[in-house]
């Protein structure tokens, strides 16, 4: 659940279901809102089992 949560499958999602549900005005900001919350959920979640050094890169590549 991890790797596909930290992976660009997931983050498409999110785009995509954030631009059909906010504003164009508001969606930057939403975006990156939601990638914030969403790495430290995986950042939380994964500290509870073996690293995984795929997420771990998936997640820095986000935060560009």
């Amino acid at each position: 659940m991890l790797e596909w949560v930290a992976g660009a499958e997931f983050d498409r999602l999110l785009v995509d279901t954030v631009t059909a549900t906010y504003p164009a005005h508001e969606r930057d900001r939403f975006v990156e809102h939601f990638r914030g919350l969403l790495r430290l959920w995986v950042k939380d979640s994964a500290g509870l089992s073996p690293p995984d050094s795929r997420t771990r890169s998936t997640l820095a590549w986000r935060r560009g």
